[in-house]
């Protein structure tokens, strides 16, 4: 009347468990070694799998905050500009204000 559900099968041979340390004692010492290799080998896999993973998040992250500085740019000198008359573009505004109106802002 237990509620705990028992396994189906029996486990042969002389480890009853199957934890890895009743694995690896029936195993010789050299493939022991070997084993312990490629478990560290496959650790380090996954360890640089991960770096590279956070390498382009943040890369991507970091772009995209370029982006939304640009945009933010863009958006503020649109908004800018679009206040100044006529007579501050033939008067007042610096070259750079009107190669920049020139070339990278959009007209509506």
């Amino acid at each position: 009347m237990c509620s705990t559900p028992r396994p189906k099968r029996t486990i042969k041979g002389s480890a009853k468990t199957t934890g890895s340390g009743a694995i690896l004692s029936g195993l010789s010492a050299q493939k022991r070694a070997a084993f312990v290799q490629c478990a560290n080998q496959a650790d380090d896999r996954r360890q640089e799998i991960k770096q590279q993973a956070l390498k382009q998040q943040s890369a991507a992250q970091a772009q995209q905050r370029r982006k939304q500085k640009h945009l933010s740019l863009v958006n503020n000198n649109t908004l800018k500009n679009n206040r100044k008359s006529w007579r501050y573009w033939l008067v007042d505004a610096s070259i750079k204000e009107i190669i920049f109106a020139l070339f990278f802002i959009k007209a509506h």
